[in-house]
């Protein structure tokens, strides 16, 4: 529909880019395809057009179940939980409300940090196909930061409450 020579809108004439301009297998959109032998076109993320500049996807450890944030989180969480515990049970003198706060804002921040790394784990697990754990991974990140939302607001009000 087009006479010779002329090109719809968004297409590119052949030999229009330089070589190396995009990454093998990508080409600007509405371009003719190149040689049928190379690889199949798909649309080249940003980072494909940066070659050679890590990303923190490249930098960061893939699988494991143990890993040192994992354990650290863990401890934190345990730690925490165990302030609030003895702050709320064992304890019985004038430093109940403190011990209990300073327990709760520990057990905020420690559940917070876990849903921020549910958060990105669930991303990662979206960008690898897995629906299933992407989803799982999400709810239990929800759950974290609502817990760390109400560990925040009890410690504000116990707080609030507490007369020296």
């Amino acid at each position: 529909a087009y006479p010779p020579g002329a090109y719809p809108p968004g297409a590119y004439p052949p030999g229009a880019y330089p070589p190396g301009a995009y990454p093998p297998g990508a080409y600007p959109p509405g371009a003719y395809p190149p040689d049928p032998n190379q690889a199949p076109v798909r649309h080249a993320p940003y980072r494909d057009l940066r070659a050679g500049v890590p990303t923190i996807d490249d930098e960061l450890p893939k699988g494991g179940l143990i890993r040192p944030s994992r354990v650290v989180l863990l401890v934190a969480l345990a730690v925490s939980a165990g302030v609030v515990i003895y702050g709320f049970f064992v304890e019985k003198g004038g430093l109940q409300i403190p011990i209990s706060v300073v327990g709760l804002v520990m057990l905020g921040v420690s559940l917070l940090l876990t849903a921020l790394a549910s958060l990105r784990g669930g991303l990662r697990a979206s960008r690898e196909g897995s629906v299933l754990r992407s989803v799982a991974v999400a709810i239990f990140g929800g759950l974290c930061a609502l817990g760390a939302a109400g560990s925040f607001a009890t410690s504000v009000f116990l707080g609030s409450l507490y007369q020296r």
